[in-house]
């Protein structure tokens, strides 16, 4: 290797050496000093090398661990070999000087260690040196020297240095950078003042001498604080300046907050979008918040806790990891300094700990381990290799050219040019495995598409073969049932295969653009429908097919064509997805194969209602454009040949390429769209009226199967339980709308069709509604984008079409309502034609049940609808009294419709049963009532026509009175009916003998009558729980439990009137006999509840009440026991406590009733306050068992058998409840009226009026029964009233009225006649008392019938398995709790006898044990299963994750890295969020009841509500990651996570509430977090609706426009203050403020387009507010027509906003589209024109008010022109017109009264004008005087209104 020569410097000696370059520089070091003797000083250590260089920043000091050539030195470069170390002075901050020696090739960091080492400074760290410049450099620049630069390099660069410390913290303590207190200050005040001034003097230092600016921080500058700190200063006496500064500074280290860097910053609320002002302070330890205010220290965390942190320019984000939950974020422009200061702090931190870390084997975490395997001994090796962590060094990689001379001498060499480049193109398919990956986006499609193919697979496959159906009759039942199946199957298929067809549609055009900005959710969502919609079509396709081959048609052609268009469906979604090569062709033609395949399928089933003509004009016309397409393609290749330009040719021949493309789409869709097309070519044709329903039947199957396809992605429970429940009832109603659109449609002329229709419509409004809400709610928790896309499309949908049905069955109903009645007559006619044809095909045994219809689903029908026809009887019988045609033909109508459905019911159950007899008396007793409600309704109409008619009404009574009879009958034919109601008979037959005036002597001994009495009654005992449970099983069952009740009864009978011949007294006898008829008669309830379950086991709380029943029988019979026999002491009571043991054993069997209304907190306080009764019995038990006290021992006995049936019945109840409270079980539903309640009232009403009428009655017995009826009276109206203000049903809410006030009058008259008899008890008055009893049992009769409508009753709940689950710890404490008490009582009953056995005693100690422990597990139980509790802490931890994912959300935003969601649009995240902040703000309340009150519904709201959080927060941060601007993006995150704080506080407040309405101390926490969280809901919708407004997105406008809507009709439960002119008011201000907005919108559409969404957002908001006081003003009004007519209006007002709405966000979008521009007008135009109609109804409401309104504005408009008259006449500027002189106006200034019009105004203004100044003073002061009038009229006005609202308030009911 070649020598390197260098020139080395000693001293002044420099002398040339040779070394090797690969010379180590140690190894050079010591070659010098060994050769060079000027060297050879000092120690070798202290001695280095140093490369120089002309700019003395530039020299180096050579490293002795590197070789030469490392620094790449050439030869004669001159080295210096000078000593290392050198003397440094330093000067410390109090101004002492040191001098420490140095290492001069150091780095200033290693120095600093050596020189606080040397000082004494432990954390060198935070210290480094500046260089102090001299006076003459003062202007020069200083800087810090940095910690990795040599102190020669850094020379120039330094910092200034504060000269005395006690100034910094002196400047601290007053600025606040160290908080302190007042009395700190002063004391820190005091030390300055000796300071400055020196000692105190008390002459010179007075009052006002200090300038506390100076002295104290400014908060305690107005503290007058001069008198402590004078107090202060005089403590420092004597001290020196250097003495008070040392204080001074000491004092300032004392402090907590010392060292600390203070932040003034703003910190959010928690909950509320506020900001407040905190302290945030860092340390090298922590950072702490204080209190701004007070100092105080709030928080702290450590800096080893921050796990990350980021600054942007308004604020400052931690995060502590693992440590907190939730980022701490605040409010600040200084973020950067706050993260430079932090970033400084932990750099020091990990220092130090990088210092203490240990190295070698156990030191080294990260370093690899290396194995070697060597064979074939199998010998591993393991070897460490360390890694070595450092720094990236950057520098140049260049190294320099060195020559040198080869070693074969000089060689030559070419010059050349490389080949130019050589292209060669390659057209085809690309690779699979070049291809680039495939986006989320497009992974979920893929996924989409492969789920969805095998359905479709499946669908296929299930179509090799159609359903098979039962044997059908031949009679009129079984015909319609074959006939309307096939109608309604073919609806389906036919809306389901539109819906293939236009998702097919929809995925051809979707697909049609550049992949990178396909919407793939968009076209996941059509492959979702067309896949749901294929498989729902499969099945009634099975099913049609069968119909057909019934029919003697062909169904397998129709399967084949299922099949076909299955097949072309799957073929289509192959070629659709994302990482298919196949050319787009493909698709094309699959689609096209799709729409020939539909139409096929159509044709089969006979839905074919394309025009042939048009459908070809169509294809003609698709036709003619793919010829031109080629024909320009042909031409277009021509002039690429032609042309040189290599550019320009593939420009055009891209060009074609797409044009051919685009042409051949267009073919596909049309081919696919064609049939569609006609559908919506003619909407209004000669069959529009049945358009409408048909849409809305659609609507609800397409809404229904998108439903069934999103269930298995739902994630919240509660809300998809709904949504199926909703489901099931739009499909048990889709079913009459299809019929009745059939039938409108074959029978266009007749009025029964049609309002068959009308009333189909009808019935599917509201039905329709609720599954929109449903869908609605559900919609946020489908975690599949597809299919919650899927669904809100038709929930949308079904909205749009339930609006335009609502206006349509309207105006239809308006046009035919009179009608109503005799079309009523016609379908009970009908009806009795179907029975006649029923009864021949029973004769002739072809009576055959219909699919689906078994014995006991039609006996519960039959009853059902039985009760349905009682209620609707009586509603007609009010109405036809009344002579209200209109409401009297509506209840006709309700009540032929249940006719239908009892009719059907009645068939059934004949065509179930296998007995003759039964068969012939149920369609017999059908029959009989369909006959008497012909008659019913004939009289209707002659009572109607002859309104007040005594005899009409009379004969209506009776014809009505033989129908309920009839209506009886029907129910008691019923197969097991016969039977109870043979049990019922033989315990009345046997009761005969009661009555009886003497009973003989059976002849039997006392003691053999007791044992006979004892054993019957036993037996009767237990058959009543065998009733009990037969009631719940077949009608076989019960008939043989009934049956042998009925006996057993008859043999306690008998031994009961044995004990009573026996009696020695006559009054024992008496008392016998008297218990024996309670027996009776509460055997005969037990009966007659068993009959009601049995027909009805669905109905709530009859469960309830025949085990009441079995319970009051078992307490008749232990009465009578107790009375007759004569046993030892303490054994009838411990006989009589184990029978009711026995009779509540079966509450804790299936506890899945309520069995009472207790609330969960009130069951435990009857828990343990029965507890504690049962301990202290027991210990009467025992106690007086011992001592043989047998009286107390039976009252010990007695009291526990009734605190454990208390026990037994709280801890059923509670269990009831927790099940409930599971999210996963439906609660249940209350009814409107409890027709138990009115049951009750009714019996207790008709004995009060026995009594009444009873010729024995005594003037208190008289005034008690008046006192009863009127306490229940009262309690009916009042529940009527109730009952009216909740429902929707207007022909219900003005029944129950009407009945209220039926009832109410004749309690009146009753109660007057009572007055009288009261006054004087003469037969005269009796007999009026008993003739207005006559009446009020009537009304009452009626109401309970009305009442009992099952419609009006209550949905029982549901309970999951999951609430079993819970139930089962409450339910075996209790069943061992019973157990062991009734071991307790059989034993005590034994000790009672011999108390001596010791046996006995320890059985009973056992039992006592366990009866103790198995309440206490039941009381521990019911606190730990409390309904609520675990969902709330379940809910806190989803919000708690939500918070910490926005928390993350906002620090990526603030740090730049929040990634874009591509996978999802901005609108569809907009309706996301917007769906979601919706259903959380309808959960708000519900939440808050059920905390205060309802623990049960607690889990059940809280679930709801927690589980729309989690797709809120996904939704905010997409749309986040969506938002370019940095600060939109963070008020988006802040107010979410305001939201979902504000949530959280609510759920804590709620769970510590738990709904114990007891927790008064929590109710106001809980209205308080209610408050928060609609005000930050209010914030977060202001600001989404804000931004869709301003994006043109009306989805969600529309969506609150007809929530409006539907809210408007649904308002049931509403209480109002105001009259309705103050409704009236409101709503024709808002009214005009919707027209000014409509003509606003039609002038930006033509100047700025883009506010049309905010105008639209206005609209929106101004119909909400208006369909808000609609509601009032509608239950205002004077009466219901005047009501329901502005809610007609104000609906219809609605449907065209929702127009306009839609419009608005198009041309937005679209600027420049004229046709849209156009609709946007028309659609103005007719938001204005119903505008006018809303105001036209309310000027109806009340004409009066308004003409004061339009008065009053009259009166304005003048006074606002006179006062600008005036004020051109002041100023000189008014001139008269033309000619004009003061004669041509001259008149007599009139009146304010006769102002009425502008020009007669003007003529006055302009001849006193002209007159001059006096005339000028004349018109002030007269205009002055209309003010004044106007102001007196105003006042007068009001005082007028407050005088009618005070008078109508006055009103009574």
């Amino acid at each position: 290797m070649v020598a390197l020569s260098l020139k080395i410097g000693v001293g002044n000696v420099v002398k040339t050496m040779q070394f090797e370059p690969s010379t180590m520089v140690y190894d050079a070091c010591r070659i010098i000093r060994e050769r060079v003797p000027e060297a050879q000083l000092g120690q070798p250590n202290d001695y280095g090398l140093f490369l120089s260089d002309e700019d003395p920043k530039k020299g180096i000091w050579l490293e002795a661990g590197k070789a030469l050539d490392y620094y790449m030195l050439r030869n004669g470069d001159t080295l210096d070999y000078k000593k290392k170390q050198r003397p440094l002075k330093i000067r410390m901050l109090d101004g002492t000087v040191k001098t420490v020696m140095v290492d001069d090739s150091k780095i200033v960091s290693d120095m600093l260690m050596t020189i606080c080492a040397r000082i004494g400074i432990t954390n060198y760290d935070e210290y480094s040196l500046v260089h102090d410049i001299g006076e003459e450099k003062k202007e020069e620049t200083t800087g810090t020297l940095k910690k990795d630069k040599t102190l020669l390099r850094d020379d120039k660069k330094m910092e200034k240095l504060k000269q005395k410390l006690h100034t910094d913290d002196e400047h601290d303590i007053l600025n606040g950078s160290h908080p302190v207190s007042f009395d700190k200050a002063c004391e820190f005040a005091g030390y300055q003042c000796q300071i400055q001034f020196g000692d105190h003097n008390e002459s010179k230092h007075k009052s006002g001498f200090l300038d506390l600016k100076e002295f104290l921080p400014k908060e305690y500058i107005k503290n007058k604080g001069e008198k402590k700190i004078f107090q202060a200063h005089k403590n420092c006496q004597n001290m020196t300046e250097i003495e008070a500064k040392v204080s001074y500074v000491k004092l300032a280290r004392s402090l907590k907050t010392y060292g600390v860097s203070f932040f003034l910053v703003k910190e959010k609320m928690k909950g509320k979008n506020k900001l407040v002002p905190r302290l945030l302070g860092i340390t090298k330890e922590c950072v702490m918040r204080v209190d701004e205010k007070t100092k105080e220290v709030i928080q702290e965390w450590n800096l080893t806790n921050i796990k990350r942190w980021a600054a942007s320019p308004k604020s400052f984000t931690l995060d502590f990891g693992d440590y907190q939950d939730g980022y701490y974020s605040v409010q600040t422009t200084e973020g950067e300094q706050i993260a430079q200061l932090i970033a400084g702090y932990i750099d020091i931190i990990l220092k130090k700990k990088k210092s203490k870390d240990h190295f070698g084997m156990e030191g080294d975490e990260e370093s690899t381990m290396l194995e070697d395997s060597v064979s074939p001994k199998k010998s591993t090796v393991l070897q460490q290799q360390f890694n070595k962590m450092g720094k990236v060094e950057t520098g140049s990689v260049a190294l320099p050219a060195i020559m040198r001379s080869g070693a074969g001498g000089p060689e030559s060499f070419q010059m050349g040019s490389m080949p130019q480049a050589k292209q060669h193109i390659t057209s085809g398919q690309m690779h699979r495995g070049h291809m680039p990956p495939l986006t989320s986006a497009q992974q979920a499609l893929t996924g989409t598409i492969n789920s969805s193919m095998q359905a479709v697979q499946a669908a296929q496959a299930s179509l090799e073969d159609f359903d098979t159906l039962p044997p059908l009759g031949t009679d009129a039942a079984s015909q319609a049932w074959r006939k309307n199946k096939m109608d309604e199957s073919k609806h389906e298929i036919h809306s389901q295969v539109d819906a293939i067809t236009a998702g097919t549609a929809s995925m051809v055009n979707l697909t049609a653009g550049d992949p990178a900005e396909t919407d793939y959710t968009a076209v996941g969502c059509a492959v979702t429908t067309i896949s749901s919609n294929l498989t729902e079509m499969s099945k009634g396709v099975k099913l049609l097919a069968a119909l057909m081959e019934d029919e003697g048609g062909n169904g397998q052609l129709l399967l084949g064509a299922a099949k076909n268009l299955a097949c072309a469906v799957s073929d289509m979604l192959k070629t659709a997805q994302p990482a298919n090569t196949e050319p787009r062709q493909n698709l094309l033609q699959a689609a096209g194969n799709v729409g020939q395949t539909s139409g096929e399928l159509l044709s089969h089933i006979g839905e074919t209602d394309t025009d042939p003509q048009f459908q070809e004009m169509l294809m003609q016309l698709a036709k003619a454009v793919a010829n031109a397409a080629a024909a320009l393609v042909l031409k277009a290749k021509n002039v690429a040949q032609k042309t040189e330009d290599s550019a320009q040719q593939n420009r055009v021949i891209a060009a074609a390429t797409q044009c051919a493309l685009s042409t051949s789409q267009l073919v596909a869709c049309t081919r696919v769209s064609a049939r569609l097309a006609f559908n919506y070519k003619f909407p209004f044709s000669q069959h529009s009226h049945s358009t409408f329903p048909k849409q809305a039947a659609a609507a609800a199957t397409q809404t229904i199967a998108a439903a069934q396809h999103a269930a298995s992605t739902n994630k919240n429970q509660g809300a998809q339980q709904q949504l199926v429940q909703s489901c099931k009832v739009v499909a048990e109603q889709i079913p009459q709308l299809v019929q009745g659109v059939r039938g409108s449609q074959s029978q266009p002329d007749s009025p029964s069709a049609q309002l068959a229709l009308i009333n189909a419509s009808q019935n599917f409004l509201q039905p329709g509604a609720k599954m929109v809400t449903a869908a609605k709610a559900t919609v946020p928790t489908i975690s599949d984008q597809a299919s919650a896309m899927q669904l809100s499309q038709c929930a949308k949908n079904l909205a749009s079409a339930l609006a335009e049905l609502r206006t349509a069955s309207q105006k239809a109903q308006d046009a035919c309502g009179q009608l109503e009645i005799d079309n009523a007559l016609v379908m009970v006619r009908d009806l009795e034609k179907d029975i006649q044809e029923a009864k021949a095909s029973a004769r002739e045994g072809k009576l055959k049940p219909l699919p689906g219809e078994t014995l006991g689903k039609c006996s519960q029908d039959l009853s059902t609808n039985t009760k349905a026809v009682t209620s609707a009887i009586a509603q007609l019988l009010s109405e036809a009294m009344q002579g209200d045609e209109n409401y009297a033909g509506i209840s006709a109508r309700d009540m032929a419709q249940t006719l239908k459905s009892l009719v059907s019911a009645a068939r059934g159950v004949a065509a179930s049963t296998d007995d003759p007899a039964a068969r012939g008396a149920v369609l017999d007793c059908a029959g009989d009532v369909l006959d008497k409600s012909a008659n019913l309704i004939e009289e209707a109409k002659r009572a109607i026509a002859k309104p007040g008619d005594a005899e009409s009404q009379q004969r209506l009574a009776q014809v009505a009175k033989a129908m309920s009879q009839a209506l009886n009958r029907c129910v008691n034919s019923l197969p097991g009916q016969r039977d109870v109601d043979n049990a019922i008979r033989t315990v009345g037959e046997a009761s005969k003998t009661l009555l009886a005036d003497s009973f003989p002597s059976s002849g039997k001994s006392f003691q053999e009558l007791q044992a006979q009495l004892n054993e019957v009654a036993a037996g009767l005992n237990q058959s009543a729980n065998e009733v009990v449970q037969a009631s719940r099983g077949t009608t076989q069952d019960l008939a043989k439990a009934t049956s042998k009740f009925g006996q057993d009864f008859s043999n306690f009978l008998d031994a009961g009137v044995d004990m009573a011949g026996t009696s020695q007294s006559k009054e024992d006898q008496t008392q016998v006999v008297s218990n024996l008829k309670t027996i009776s008669m509460s055997s005969s309830k037990l009966l007659l509840a068993a009959k009601a379950l049995s027909t009805d086991s669905s109905s709530p709380n009859l469960k309830n009440q025949l085990a009441a029943a079995a319970r009051a029988v078992t307490d008749s019979i232990n009465q009578l026991i107790t009375m007759c026999t004569q046993q030892a002491p303490g054994q009838k009571e411990c006989d009589n406590a184990l029978r009711e043991l026995e009779s509540v054993k079966g509450m804790l069997e299936n506890p899945t009733e309520a069995v009472n209304d207790l609330s969960f907190f009130e069951c435990i306080d009857s828990v343990m306050e029965n507890s504690k009764v049962l301990g202290e019995s027991m210990a009467g038990i025992s106690h007086n068992a011992k001592n043989s006290n047998l009286p107390e021992f039976g009252d010990s006995v007695s009291a526990a058998s009734k605190a454990l049936c208390g026990l037994t019945e709280g801890a059923a109840q509670a269990a009831y409840l927790v099940g409930v409270s599971d999210p996963n079980s439906t609660a249940g539903q209350k009814g409107l009226v409890d027709p138990t309640q009115f049951a009750r009232a009714n019996q207790s009403i008709q004995m009060a009026c026995q009594n009444l009428v009873d010729p024995a009655c005594t003037q208190s017995q008289v005034l008690s029964a008046a006192t009863i009826v009127a306490k229940h009276t009262s309690a009916l109206c009042n529940a009527c009233r109730l009952a009216s203000s909740q429902t929707s049903n207007a022909v219900a809410k003005r029944q129950f009225v009407q009945s209220a006030k039926e009832v109410a009058n004749t309690t009146a008259n009753l109660v007057k006649s009572i007055k009288a008899l009261d006054g004087a008890f003469t037969q005269e008055n009796r007999e009026k008392c008993k003739a207005a009893t006559g009446p009020l049992i009537e009304a009452v009769d009626n109401l309970t019938a009305f009442a009992s409508n099952p419609e009006f009753a209550s949905i029982p709940a549901h309970i999951s398995p999951e609430g079993h689950a819970a139930m089962e710890p409450i339910v075996a404490a209790a069943q061992t709790m019973l157990e062991s008490s009734t071991g307790l009582i059989q034993t005590a009953r034994s000790l009672a006898v011999n108390p001596k056995d010791p046996p006995t005693w320890s059985v009973l100690a056992g039992h006592s044990r366990t009866v103790s422990d198995s309440i206490k597990k039941l009381i521990t139980n019911m606190r730990e299963k409390a309904p609520g509790q675990r969902e709330c802490d379940d809910a806190i931890e989803v919000l708690n994750g939500c918070i910490r994912e926005v928390d993350q959300a906002s620090l990526a935003a603030i740090s730049q890295h929040l990634t874009p969601r591509e996978d999802i649009s901005m609108e569809t995240l907009h309706e996301q969020m917007a769906a979601s902040v919706h259903e959380i703000s309808n959960l708000i309340d519900p939440v808050a009841v059920a905390a205060r009150s309802e623990a049960s519904q607690l889990g059940h709201k809280v679930s709801q509500m927690a589980s729309y959080f989690e797709p809120l927060i996904m939704a905010a941060i997409g749309t986040a990651s969506k938002i370019l601007s940095s600060q939109q993006q963070m008020a988006v995150l802040d107010q979410t996570k305001t939201l979902a704080e504000s949530a959280l506080q609510m759920l804590y407040t709620a769970k510590e509430a738990g709904g114990n309405p007891k927790a008064a101390h929590m109710q106001e926490a809980v209205e308080e977090s209610v408050q928060m969280m609609k005000e930050a809901v209010d914030d977060l919708g202001a600001t989404l609706a804000d931004a869709a407004s301003a994006a043109g997105a009306v989805g969600g406008m529309v969506d609150t426009i007809n929530d409006a809507i539907n809210k408007m009709e649904d308002s049931h439960t509403l209480d109002h203050d105001g009259t309705f002119v103050d409704y009236q008011t409101t709503m024709v201000k808002t009214a005009k403020a919707i027209a000014v907005t409509v003509q606003e919108m039609v002038t930006k559409s033509n100047t700025n387009p883009d506010d049309l969404g905010g105008l639209a957002n206005q609209l929106t908001n101004n119909f909400g507010n208006l369909a808000n006081e609609a509601k009032y003003a509608a239950l205002t009004a004077e009466n219901d027509e005047i009501g329901s007519h502005i809610k007609k209006q104000v609906g219809e007002l609605g449907f065209t906003c929702t127009g306009l709405v839609t419009k608005a966000g198009a041309l937005q979008c679209s600027p420049n589209d004229t046709f849209t521009k156009k609709e946007l007008i028309e659609s103005a135009r007719k938001v204005s024109e119903k505008v006018s109609h809303v105001l036209a109804s309310l000027q109806a409401g009340n004409r009066g008010t308004q003409a004061c309104i339009t008065a009053a504005s009259a009166v304005s408009g003048i006074i606002a022109d006179l006062d600008t008259t005036i004020m051109f006449a002041t100023a000189g500027t008014l001139h008269r017109e033309n000619a004009e002189t003061f004669a041509d106006h001259r008149c007599r200034p009139p009146h304010t009264s006769q102002v009425t019009g502008a020009k007669q105004k003007k003529s006055v203004l302009r001849a006193f004008t002209m007159e001059g100044k006096t005339s000028l003073l004349a018109v002030l002061r007269w205009g002055h005087k209309i003010r004044a009038s106007n102001v007196c009229d105003k006042h007068k006005k009001k005082e007028t209104l407050i005088k009618d609202q005070k008078r109508l308030k006055s009103k009574p009911f």
